[in-house]
């Protein structure tokens, strides 16, 4: 077929040996494109594990991992650990960060079934590297996936970071889920149906989350009740689960409900539960009851608010002190960031609705003197809220927006203000 040269605008024609050089250069272009983003994927993962391994090296070296762990820990103990981060430096140093270190923290818990060193990785992702590592030490029977990620969620108390870490290794070792209920490791109470849907989760979620969204499910609820239900003073395990598990019946058989009447219910119910232990769910309507409940939540709501006087942003290093509580931890400020005591119930009130979470729920812990509550400001913006014992001086929970991870840049500024003020902070927080 001949091809027209001139400039008639006539479309060019091109011969079949044409077709086939311009398909073999249109394919050795894309090769070349295919090889160049290898390229750069190799070269961005190569980047980030030389940065992991700078992290460990400079800031948290394998010693301090392991005196981090356990207090107790024995030699035998001591020594796998040791092998374990010695392993991850040598083959994955991706994983020697938060969230995956808050796992490997708590399989010190638990005695091990095979030596660190014989493990090699598996996958290109940092999660499936994860859970081929959990398998190998503490897997004697395949398990769910997802049941290996509850172990890195913080559980802000270490009681129940040691029981998420051993209800995981039980069912992966083969032990009977129905042998776990009622006992410290699963202080809750479930039907057939609510272990099988706590042994089979969709994805990844914290332990208590599981649990309820198991309670949830196997009562007919929904679960968008399961996700509100953590947003309340249920999303750690209370005393007298018996009751706790016929409120959330009750919730299930009268919803759908939105969240706020959700959190106003439960909120109520706990500070009511707390002076009379013998309060029952029967004989409760969903009108009287939510209307008492908003009731309640709104003389807290509208409690008055103290003034506090701040001081100048003027050291960028310790940063200046601004405000204190009764305990006598006081807050700072730095040169872009602040830590700022919550004083009052509506504080604790505004701050669990502007970062989602369940901070109002704790108003009995703040008003007792219990606990002590702050928040973390970076560029004049909300970034954490933090949970102080303020007996023993330590911190309980840190939780950013909707319940999130600390970042590394927060947790530098959380590690300034605890050490001016002699706070300790846990290892599964760190």
């Amino acid at each position: 077929m001949g091809v027209d040269m001139g400039c008639s605008g006539r479309k060019k024609h091109y011969s079949c040996a044409e077709r086939a050089l311009l398909r073999r250069k249109a394919e050795k272009a894309c090769k070349a494109r295919k090889r160049d983003r290898e390229q750069r994927q190799q070269e961005r993962r190569k980047r980030e594990e030389l940065h992991a391994v700078r992290w460990v090296a400079f800031n948290r070296n394998p010693e301090k991992l392991i005196s981090e762990c356990e207090n107790n820990l024995s030699d035998a103990k001591r020594a796998q650990v040791r092998d374990l981060f010695a392993s991850l430096v040598a083959r994955r140093p991706g994983l020697l960060c938060n969230p995956f270190m808050n796992g490997f923290r708590a399989f010190a818990y638990v005695d091990w079934l095979r030596d660190p060193e014989t493990w090699r990785p598996q996958g290109k992702s940092l999660d499936r590297a994860y859970r081929a590592i959990a398998a190998h030490l503490l897997g004697e029977y395949p398990i769910n996936d997802h049941l290996w990620d509850i172990v890195m969620f913080p559980a802000g108390q270490r009681r129940l970071h040691r029981a998420t870490v051993r209800f995981v290794s039980g069912l992966a070792c083969g032990r009977s889920l129905r042998n776990m209920v009622g006992t410290k490791i699963l202080p809750v109470p479930l039907t057939r149906r609510m272990q099988h849907i706590l042994a089979n989760p969709p994805r990844s979620l914290s332990y208590v989350h599981l649990v309820r969204r198991a309670q949830v499910l196997g009562f007919g609820g929904t679960e968008k009740l399961a996700d509100d239900l953590m947003q309340t003073a249920l999303r750690q395990f209370r005393c007298g689960e018996d009751y706790w598990a016929t409120v959330i019946h009750w919730l299930c058989r009268n919803g759908p409900l939105d969240r706020l009447t959700t959190r106003q219910i439960v909120d109520y119910l706990d500070d009511r539960r707390a002076e009379d232990e013998t309060l029952t769910m029967k004989r409760r309507g969903l009108e009287r009851l939510a209307r008492d409940a908003e009731r309640y939540y709104r003389r807290y709501y509208e409690s008055p608010q103290p003034v506090r006087r701040w001081a100048d942003r003027s050291d960028p290093g310790y940063g200046q002190w601004a405000g204190r509580s009764k305990c006598g931890i006081q807050g700072m400020q730095g040169d872009n960031w602040e830590v700022r005591p919550i004083t009052t119930a509506r504080q604790m009130v505004l701050e669990g609705n502007i970062m989602h979470h369940c901070l109002a729920s704790f108003r009995s812990f703040l008003k007792n003197g219990a606990c002590s509550y702050w928040t973390l400001y970076r560029f004049g913006k909300r970034k954490l809220n933090i949970e102080v014992n303020n007996e023993s001086r330590e911190i309980l929970t840190m939780a950013g927006k909707a319940n999130r991870f600390p970042r590394d840049q927060e947790l530098h500024l959380i590690r300034i203000w605890a050490a001016a003020n002699n706070v300790k902070i846990p290892e599964f927080l760190r």
